[in-house]
């Protein structure tokens, strides 16, 4: 069963659309426990029998930023992994061009533990 949460004020106001009954909760995770008592007095069923699933809206505001967020973490990863991959060639071209581990950190600017780990990860 769908159940919309919504802080207002102090309160979360549970809705159960299907059902057309409100409830409240003082916290969130309150929610679902009062969700499941407000449905089994409107079904006239045990508690235990209801299962629900909880909406909880937010200000349109909010949940865009926290899209936008993630949305730009998982570029970030992507970039980092790339970033990675390019740097893992790096190393690797220089050393197929006999450089050794210390001469390849020179010319990247890195320690030469660096060029051993980027290597390992390499092969």
């Amino acid at each position: 069963m769908r159940i919309v949460a919504r802080r207002e004020g102090r309160w979360w106001t549970v809705d159960i659309p299907e059902l057309g009954v409100v409830t409240q909760a003082r916290r969130l995770d309150q929610v679902r426990a009062m969700a499941r008592e407000a449905a089994a007095l409107a079904l006239d069923v045990d508690e235990s029998s209801i299962r629900v699933d909880l909406d909880i809206e937010v200000d349109d505001a909010i949940r865009l930023s926290w899209e936008a967020a993630r949305d730009k973490e998982a570029r970030a990863r992507a970039d980092a992994a790339d970033a990675a991959r390019l740097a893992r060639n790096a190393v690797t071209g220089l050393r197929s061009q006999g450089l050794t581990q210390r001469e390849a950190a020179e010319v990247l600017g890195v320690s030469y533990q660096r060029i051993a780990q980027l290597e390992k990860r390499a092969g």
